[in-house]
């Protein structure tokens, strides 16, 4: 009688690992889903503003400071 309580104390342990595995994986996969679509549309504005900011260096012209500052918020955030 013990060992058949036994082994039911280990199944159910394993299962209660698989599952937290399984609830860590999904929320793992939505966390990445979510952190995709905030750099998609951060490349979106970010690159349009970079390529605006080296056509503006290529033209020999200064970048003002809120312009660097921009720049250099975007590139510390957590999603980059």
């Amino acid at each position: 009688m013990q060992e058949v309580i036994r082994i039911y104390t280990i199944l159910s342990f394993f299962i209660y690992i698989i599952l937290c595995c399984v609830v860590y994986m999904l929320g793992q996969d939505i966390l990445d889903k979510r952190n995709e679509k905030k750099i998609k549309k951060l490349s979106e504005t970010f690159g349009v503003e970079i390529k605006r900011q080296i056509e503006v260096l290529k033209l020999n012209n200064k970048l003002s400071k809120m312009d660097i500052d921009y720049i250099k918020s975007n590139i510390g955030s957590r999603n980059y």
